[in-house]
């Protein structure tokens, strides 16, 4: 059977730097998606044709994907910047308050995020994030660091390469989230991981155990891309952990 498309509204804001991209659908409470590294806002399609029937999503390129390229490869990469990013875009969109749903990299983006903005935070919901580059596995950080090397001598003469190596060192050397930051975080955060996912469980307990207002769900014979891999046990736990929040407000 055919996927049915989800129908959209696309846009560029103006950051400084580059032309930052996203897309809305639906209607009700703003529900914002931030996708991985290497990823952009299609990985995200099963979520946005679920999502959008409760929500008014909204999913961004994060800077260095998808179509928010800037062809100068002058741009920075890093999660503090996409967190200035994300904030620009609710403010663009006249968004005070959001549902935060972040994969891999866009749960670090949302981690910071709602340590320095939690007013903005009506919940956060990640999947397959970490605090700091000690949480992810060790053959994960092997490939991290493989990739960037393989790439290494390419990037003078490849955009596509230079973009791919930023990308890579960022999760090399970042994120350094402290505890100060996790303990900042007031909302109701949803801490998905999965038994083969990259993040070490006892990482992502020691999270959950620092972050007052949180929950943890570890999703059975699943890994790091159960967004897609189990996106109905994925989406229902994401909607039933908003719709307790809501009921409770």
């Amino acid at each position: 059977m055919k996927e049915k498309k989800t129908r959209h509204e696309s846009g560029y804001l103006d950051v400084g730097d580059l032309l930052l991209h996203y897309i809305t659908c639906g209607e009700g409470e703003p529900f914002i998606l931030l996708h991985g590294n290497g990823q952009s806002i299609s990985a995200f399609r099963r979520q946005l044709a679920f999502f959008s029937r409760y929500f008014y999503c909204v999913a961004i390129d994060s800077r260095g994907h998808g179509k928010s390229i800037n062809p100068s490869m002058e741009t920075d990469i890093g999660y503090d910047v996409m967190a200035r990013d994300l904030l620009q875009v609710m403010d663009h969109l006249h968004i005070q308050r959001a549902h935060l749903l972040g994969w891999s990299d866009g749960g670090i983006t949302g981690l910071l995020f709602a340590s320095a903005h939690s007013d903005r935070v009506l919940s956060l919901c990640m999947m397959g994030a970490n605090f700091d580059i000690s949480g992810l596995k060790r053959y994960v950080r092997f490939g991290i660091l493989a990739a960037y090397y393989v790439t290494l001598p390419f990037v003078r003469q490849f955009r596509a390469a230079d973009r791919h190596n930023k990308r890579v060192s960022m999760m090399m050397n970042q994120p350094t989230i402290s505890e100060r930051q996790l303990k900042n975080i007031q909302a109701p955060v949803l801490i998905i991981s999965a038994k083969r996912d990259f993040v070490q469980l006892d990482h992502t307990k020691n999270m959950a155990d620092t972050i007052k207002n949180s929950e943890m769900l570890i999703l059975d014979r699943a890994n790091h891309f159960a967004p897609i891999w189990k996106e109905k046990s994925f989406n229902m736990a994401v909607l039933a952990f908003i719709r307790r929040i809501q009921a409770n407000a």
